[in-house]
């Protein structure tokens, strides 16, 4: 049995199978496919919060984290479950809302904000529901977390559901 060779064959083996891998056709359940399918779904302000997002994150973390859970369909259905839960629970306070602080953002800007159904038709197009991915005990504490910003700011009138 001989050995594979330099470090520099073996790279230009991998190279070549990569290369074959993004010619050939990508299948609507390939992270590829999701990738080449997806439409941007932001508009009005929710487009113009995306800055807000880039300097509260660190974005090569979030970029690393994003496209981790792209590597699969099944990854892709759990972060976007997540998603949904987290954004059911953060719509649900807003809704709820009477502080003078968050009621008339909320009703302001809430229609463009909105993103659980929009999740939750992603979910769909891989075949997954919300409820076939239940929240994970760190996504139910971020949503307690939200619950209780909205009770705060019922008792003070602040806004920390808004930011």
């Amino acid at each position: 049995v001989q050995a594979m060779g330099s470090f520099a064959k073996a790279w230009s083996q991998l190279g070549n199978i990569a290369a074959a891998r993004l010619a050939a056709p990508a299948t609507s359940n390939s992270s590829r496919g999701i990738l080449q399918a997806s439409v941007e779904n932001k508009t009005g302000l929710s487009r113009m919060l995306d800055s807000t997002l880039r300097e509260g994150h660190d974005m090569k973390t979030f970029g690393l984290g994003t496209a981790a859970s792209l590597a699969s369909v099944e990854r892709y259905a759990r972060f976007t479950a997540a998603m949904y839960h987290v954004y059911t629970a953060m719509e649900s306070s807003l809704d709820a809302a009477k502080s003078p602080a968050v009621a008339p953002f909320w009703s302001s800007f809430g229609g463009d904000l909105r993103r659980s159904d929009a999740l939750a038709l992603d979910l769909a197009d891989v075949a997954a529901s919300p409820s076939s991915h239940p929240p994970t005990p760190a996504t139910r504490d971020y949503m307690r977390a939200i619950e209780a910003a909205g009770a705060k700011d019922e008792e003070d009138g602040g806004g920390r559901l808004i930011g």
